[in-house]
């Protein structure tokens, strides 16, 4: 019977001890996040844990670098071709129309030369006047509509229409006021007392 009583007392010391850790840990932790939220408002915040880093082989950074060099070789031969055919495009358009046969448009694959060729003289001078930016942006899009043009062209000038001046406040409230008066008192409900 004994054994029994000390057992139940034990347990309820250990129930006791794990719940007096556990408020102790949401104490310290509520406390913590207050004074985190207090010094962040001072631009003081805490610094990250650190990561810890994989076991880097040798083999693994040789494979990085070869992967960044083929991402700059793809860049780097793409680069060109797009120059070329930007290069091409926009002396097409800034050409005059009898000089537009002599450039050499091979840098163009034949669907882009197509297009270029069927253009407009008008589509070919909004493109001009766009610059560069404007002709890479027709050819990605195969379309000079959404190409914006720099050079803004003559509009002319809208005058606004007069507009009636305004009524002061205070003859507004006068005119309101006045309107509510029944029989010489502001009140509309209000009746003399021999009119009943």
């Amino acid at each position: 019977m004994i054994v029994t009583e000390w057992e139940t007392i034990m347990h309820y010391i250990k129930k006791f001890g794990w719940l007096c850790s556990n408020i102790m840990h949401w104490v310290f932790s509520f406390i913590g996040e207050l004074f985190r939220g207090i010094l962040s408002i001072f631009g003081i915040h805490p610094q990250p844990p650190n990561e810890r880093h994989e076991d880097i082989q040798p083999e693994d950074i040789t494979h990085a670098y070869q992967d960044a060099a083929a991402a700059r070789s793809v860049t780097d031969n793409l680069q060109p071709s797009l120059d070329a055919r930007l290069d091409a495009v926009y002396a097409y358009a800034r050409a005059a129309a009898e000089d537009r046969g002599a450039i050499d448009l091979s840098a163009l694959p034949e669907d882009e030369q197509n297009w270029l060729m069927a253009l407009s003289d008008a589509d070919l001078t909004r493109m001009a006047v766009s610059g560069r930016l404007g002709c890479i942006t027709a050819l990605v899009h195969k379309s000079v509509a959404q190409m914006t043009v720099k050079a803004r062209t003559n509009r002319a000038v809208i005058e606004p229409e007069p507009i009636a001046p305004a009524v002061p406040k205070l003859d507004l409230l006068r005119d309101a006021y006045r309107s509510r008066r029944v029989g010489g008192h502001p009140h509309p409900s209000f009746k003399p007392a021999g009119l009943h």
